[in-house]
């Protein structure tokens, strides 16, 4: 498929979106089933995509999440 990347970059915005508490990169690598440096770069796609993306720093781990869901994307 030739848009395969972007479909998933777009899913794991989805992901993240809805997720209040934030996804980890493990769990993004489980929920998207592709290795840590894949969802690495998947996850720094979706922050340069979308700037309301954030992260929240938790111990043991950190999470990003977007915050007001997908409503914001090209502004």
């Amino acid at each position: 498929m030739r848009h395969e990347k972007a479909t998933q970059v777009i899913e794991l915005a989805r992901r993240m979106a809805a997720s209040a508490e934030g996804l980890t990169l493990d769990d993004m690598g489980r929920e998207m089933g592709v290795g840590r440096r894949t969802v690495e770069r998947m996850r720094d796609a979706v922050l340069e995509l979308f700037p309301q993306a954030e992260e929240v720093s938790g111990p043991p781990f950190k999470r990003w999440r977007i915050r007001g869901g997908l409503s914001a994307f090209g502004q």
